[in-house]
């Protein structure tokens, strides 16, 4: 009869595992959670600056989308002041109605308000 063969009859069984661990395996289990929660706090890392990025980016283009309309509003209003400033020259009116707003500011006040941007 083989060694082989004496192992594995039924007459010796293999050993049971215990429930006895030993510091070994202990610190090689606390080793692998920990290495777990290295490579979750890694990748979680790695996820949200890319979340950040893309928010700072989103924001960029925002605030440029925001530029960009208030300098064609700002010449939209640099028209219509110089249209209306071309026809109070003519009635001698020194004061611009804002069509939207109803409001009348004089050539005065736009100069002090002009400087202040």
């Amino acid at each position: 009869m083989s060694r082989l063969h004496t192992n594995l009859s039924p007459l010796n069984p293999p050993p049971s595992p215990t429930n006895n661990l030993t510091a070994h395996d202990w610190f090689n289990f606390i080793l692998g959670i920990s290495n777990c929660v290295i490579i979750s706090s890694v990748l979680w890392g790695f996820e949200s600056y890319n979340e950040k990025l893309k928010m700072i980016e989103d924001t960029n283009t925002k605030i440029s989308e925001i530029i960009i309309a208030y300098k064609v509003l700002e010449k939209q209003c640099r028209r219509y002041i110089t249209k209306q400033s071309k026809f109070n020259s003519i009635t001698e009116d020194t004061s611009v109605v804002f069509p939207h707003t109803h409001t009348a500011i004089s050539h005065d006040d736009h100069n002090k308000t002009a400087g202040a941007w």
